[in-house]
This record gives structure tokens, sequence and C-alpha cells, in this order.
């Protein structure tokens, strides 16, 4: 196989609009800019090939876009949504939407009931209890949020690479080919693999991505879901809408274990409530309480299946929380456990979360290319 990018020609920036470019306005939430020219099966030419696309349609009048403004066109960023200005990164819309209904509702019912049902049984009997499950539930909550909008590690692809200053040698450096072949700018504009290159990186724990076209560093993978590669990637959790990896993956460890204690407390708080004169009454003569309380029986019936239902979720999370123990001490991720394939030996809870790659709030740059064969300037 061969590279295609020998000599690059200069990229010209629009010469008919004779304005200074100036810095795009600060936008919030669901920023984006509109680009009406732009097609999707153009993109994958090559990453100059998108630069020069990008660069035809900006209006410099209107300031050039920062990354989150283009994060959602093909080519430069994957399926993955950065809200908030680019402050928070998440999964992709309406894939996993069905479960993240499920989780918030398995969270938020038992704990309503929880604390309306049982709160003033619970504050006059055991009060320490009551307020330990609200502080957990608030920590799990706080976990939750942090696993789903938190920047897993993206590794940018090459297109954004040249769009802003400086990150193709921090992505360089961060994947360990800072001077290195595969790490240079002349690597990073290639199409396609170079065998010379990848014969020595491939022992190494490198590989070539099909998909973001570039190399991807040991222990990575690109998740198809949010179509871009995560560093030291573990899996991809529907009930989160978000991958965790590297960045993120201290987070959801600890809302696993929070959820799990949080269950518990929620399962002995409903019972001791199950236990008391009025509720077990009222079951041990269930038909005389729906005549004469039927509100007391209703909530009786449903503590007994909220019991039942927490206490099976209890068990699956807490599952979840030992198996991924196990991971963490054996220093390993959920995909090298199921596929047997240990790219290189490191760490995953303790390890560095290291900086978010995508730097959401620069303002891109087009670059302007002169030879790209013997450099790795612009």
């Amino acid at each position: 196989v061969t590279t295609r990018t020998s000599i690059v020609e200069p990229l010209e920036v629009e010469s008919a609009v004779s304005v200074v470019p100036k810095p795009s306005r600060r936008r919030w939430c669901f920023s984006r800019r509109r680009f009406p020219n732009w097609h999707p099966s153009r993109t994958w030419e090559s990453p100059l090939g998108v630069v020069r696309l990008l660069a035809a349609e900006i209006d410099p009048r209107e300031g050039m876009p920062r990354v989150h403004e283009i994060w959602h066109l093909p080519g430069i960023g994957g399926n993955s949504r950065l809200l908030c200005g680019g402050f928070c990164l998440t999964g992709p819309p309406k894939v996993d939407t069905a479960f993240i209904v499920c989780t918030w509702c398995l969270l938020l019912l038992p704990l309503a009931f929880y604390f309306f049902a049982c709160g003033g049984f619970l504050w006059g009997r055991s009060p320490v209890l009551l307020v330990l499950t609200a502080i957990l539930a608030c920590v799990t909550v706080t976990f939750m949020l942090l696993t789903t909008f938190t920047d897993p590690g993206v590794i940018p692809r090459p297109a954004l690479q040249l769009l802003v200053p400086g990150l193709q040698q921090e992505v360089a450096a961060i994947l360990g080919l800072s001077g290195r072949p595969g790490g240079r700018l002349s690597d990073l504009l290639a199409i396609d693999p170079n065998p010379d290159i990848m014969a020595k990186l491939e022992p190494q724990g490198y590989w070539w991505c099909r998909y973001c076209r570039m190399i991807q560093p040991p222990r990575a993978k690109h998740c198809r879901d949010c179509n871009c590669c995560v560093l030291r990637e573990d899996h991809h959790c529907p009930f989160l809408n978000n991958c965790i990896g590297q960045r993120n993956y201290a987070f959801f460890f600890f809302f696993v274990v929070s959820l799990s204690c949080t269950a518990l407390t929620v399962i002995i708080g409903v019972s001791m409530w199950l236990r008391s004169e009025g509720p077990r009454q009222c079951v041990e003569q269930l038909r005389v309480c729906f005549r004469e309380s039927w509100h007391l029986a209703a909530a009786a019936a449903l503590g007994w299946l909220l019991v039942a239902v927490v206490a099976l979720l209890m068990l699956m999370v807490a599952s979840l929380a030992g198996f991924h123990q196990f991971l963490v001490f054996r220093g390993r991720t959920t995909r090298e456990v199921l596929t047997g394939r240990m790219r290189a030996p490191a760490t995953t809870l303790f390890a560095p979360r290291g900086p978010s790659l995508i730097r959401a709030w620069e303002t891109i740059e087009i670059p302007r290319f002169s030879n790209a064969e013997n450099g790795d300037t612009f």
C-alpha cells in the first residue's frame, strides 16, 4: 500500500474577501455553525481535502469558528456531541435514549418512594440512615453526570489536528510518537497506512484505525457508536450515553460503587418501614386494609415490589462493581479481558487522566502548507 502525500500543494484560503478573520462569538448549549454546502461523502478524500472544504465554506466576516462549532461536521468530529459551548461531551443522540430513560427511572423512582413514603418513619427511627442515603444519592448522581458529560479521551481526527495550532504536536506527544515515524505531519496527512512505519509500530501495540484513518495508540479503540478513537477505551456504556475511557473511567468506577451502596441503604430503609406496625398489619389483613386505608395498602404493596426490584438490580450492579475491582487489580480493561488481547501493561483507575485533546474552545486557523514531505510544520 502506498501513501498519497508525497507533495502537498499550498492550501489557498479564500482571497475574494479581504477581511481579517476575527474570533467567533461565544455560543452556548447546542452551538454549531451551519455549512449548507458540506456533503459528508466529500469529506473522506483526505485530511487535507477536509480542510480545503472547510476553508471554502467559512466566511471570514462571521469570524473563525471554534472547535465546538464545527465538531458535528463529518471528517472533523465524530458522532459524540459537544454541549454547553464545548464544556461537556456526551455520546450520540437517539442511539441510547431508551437506556438513558431507563437509568434515570431506576435511580429516581426508588429514591422518591424512599424519601416521600418512608422518610417520616425513618427520621424518627434512624435519621443516620436517612442522611446517609441522601449523601450517597447525591454522590451517585454526581458521578453519573461526570461520567456522562466528560470527554473519555477522544483522539482528534487528522483534519482537526491540522486546524488547531499546536494540536498535532500535542497529540503526537500523548501517543508517544513525538519525533518518531508516525508522529510527523506527513504521516498525519496520509489516508492509507505506511507499511514500513506500521511494521515498526505494530509490535509496540500501535494499530491503524481504518475509520478515523490515523495511527491508534496501544490500548485505544475505535467506538462505532461515538465514531471516534478513545484512549484506553474500556467499553461504550449505553446507560450513560458515553464511552468509558482514560479520562472518565474513575468517575464510572465510583459511580458503580456508590450506586451499589445507595441501593443497599434503600433496601434497608424500605424493609424497616415495611416491618413497622402499620404496613405489617396492612399486609397481614390486606382486604381490610384496602377497604379502610387503600393508600397504605398500595404503598405497602409497592414497597415490597420495590425491595424485590432494587435487590435484583443491586446484585447486578454489585457484580459489575466487583468485576471492575478485578480489572483494577489486574490493570486491564473490559475489552482486553473479553478479547484476550493485552496490548501494553499499564494501570487503569490510578493512571493519570491527562488533558482533553479536543480543545473545544480553541478558535481554528486554516493552515497554509508548503511541502509536507520533509517537515512537520505549516
